[in-house]
């Protein structure tokens, strides 16, 4: 399709100097786009790596700038995927290597294939018994309902992905104190697999602009849940909450806007602790996002009989700000269907009238109203994880877009029991996968 450009951004133009270019630059470029006939052309694909074996013989350096100037790298070095490695990778599913994982979308029209799948786990520095949680990881990225094309947006958005399950033990999945940071090879090479994934399957690329956000973030983090915890606590697992089983082994992924700093929570019963969560939601970004709460806090509630479905309802009702602040200082229309050229005052009380939120939001339609941060309970999610003696949670901003339960490959056990991650976590202790020895 054709294009007009407009110098900037509309929004940061005095209205003189912006229907000066509306008249003098976009209208002019409108009538030459519909006017002129163009070339019919198909789906613009990015250069896909080739699919023959091997693609380079050279030395480790000469790999690495191979793949650097064919942008199949995030920039940083990898591990050359040779066609042994890719194999020992594939032992690790019982898909066929070319089964298509999702359907293909926008901009390169492609899809993951447990051969694309291994090549990138690869690259990433994961080892190869990672691989039933890549191919969850990639399903899910996949699926039309996660939008993936969203994340090249201007936001700069990243991904978070959750683990549940006996997996994160035997992967060594980090689960407790300092979970993102480096060092970890579980948590940090699964976590790179979606840059890889986002730029050698999806298309998202820097260099072709494909992948634009403002600023850009390069934090894609994977953690587990505290499984053994939730159940003490009389909690449910994330997995139980997206209609799983306690002890299956599950990948839930979110959208996420980076973090917010781990917040000191303070108060030895649920009433007092929750009203500190309050202060933290309606101080930061009013609205939903994924919760990171440690067991120092997560055992205040569970003790006074708080799940967390009543800590949920609890913010809901009690977490807000006006409707002044909402409809012209913040959020706008991301709690209801219209174009952001139709925020401002009245919004919420026209978007209850239509049908798209609560009665809540228009109880009056006094600007100084108060009313909910979120548009239901269910924009929050708890997730119990983080070091168990301290009181602090995290906020990501976003949401859980999807949940895929893990496949393991029919003689997991027996590849599991021999392989080369056993023996390392066995030597390098167990606080690395994630085991509670605090």
């Amino acid at each position: 399709m054709a294009v007009v450009n407009y110098p900037g951004h509309i929004d940061t133009y005095p209205v003189e100097e912006r229907n000066t270019y509306i008249s003098e630059l976009i209208e002019p470029g409108n009538t030459e786009a519909l006017t002129t006939q163009i070339e019919a052309g198909g789906a613009a694909a990015v250069e896909a790596p080739e699919t023959t074996p091997v693609v380079i013989k050279n030395t480790w350096d000469d790999v690495i700038t191979y793949y650097r100037e064919r942008m199949w790298s995030d920039g940083l070095p990898i591990i050359p995927p040779t066609t042994e490695k890719v194999e020992e990778f594939l032992k690790y599913t019982d898909y066929p290597a070319d089964a298509q994982l999702h359907p293909p979308f926008a901009p390169s029209y492609r899809y993951a294939t447990p051969w694309t799948v291994a090549v990138n786990g690869v690259m990433s520095g994961c080892y190869p018994e990672y691989m039933p949680v890549l191919i969850a990881m990639a399903k899910c990225w996949g699926d039309p309902q996660f939008k993936a094309t969203g994340l090249s947006s201007s936001s700069g958005m990243s991904t978070l992905t959750i683990v549940n399950g006996p997996i994160k033990q035997q992967l060594g999945i980090n689960f407790l104190q300092s979970h993102h940071l480096p060092g970890l090879v579980s948590n940090g090479s699964m976590g790179r697999f979606y840059s890889m994934w986002k730029r050698n399957v999806l298309g998202m690329r820097l260099e072709n602009q494909t992948d634009m956000p403002t600023h850009g973030q390069n934090f894609h983090p994977l953690i587990g849940e505290d499984d053994e915890k939730c159940k003490e606590y009389g909690w449910k697992t994330l997995a139980e909450e997206r209609g799983f089983q306690f002890g299956d082994n599950v990948v839930s992924t979110a959208v996420i806007q980076g973090s917010l700093k781990a917040e000191g929570i303070i108060g030895d019963t649920a009433e007092v602790a929750i009203d500190h969560i309050r202060g933290y939601l309606v101080e930061t970004v009013p609205g939903g996002g994924v919760y990171g709460i440690t067991s120092a806090v997560a055992s205040v509630f569970g003790r006074d009989g708080w799940d967390k479905d009543k800590i949920k309802e609890y913010l809901y009702n009690n977490a807000k700000r006006t409707a002044r602040y909402m409809e012209t200082g913040f959020m706008g229309s991301m709690y209801g269907a219209r174009p952001y050229d139709t925020w401002g005052e009245g919004h919420y009380c026209e978007e209850v009238k239509a049908g798209n939120l609560p009665k809540e939001f228009c109880e009056s339609e006094d600007l100084d109203r108060l009313i909910p941060c979120m548009t239901s309970p269910a924009d929050m999610d708890f997730i119990l994880f983080g070091d168990p003696g301290r009181n602090r949670i995290t906020r990501y901003p976003g949401s859980i877009r999807f949940s895929m339960k893990i496949e393991l490959p029919k003689n997991w056990d027996e590849l599991y029991a021999a392989s080369q991650l056993k023996k390392d976590l066995e030597k390098s202790g167990a606080w690395v996968a994630g085991v509670r020895v605090l």
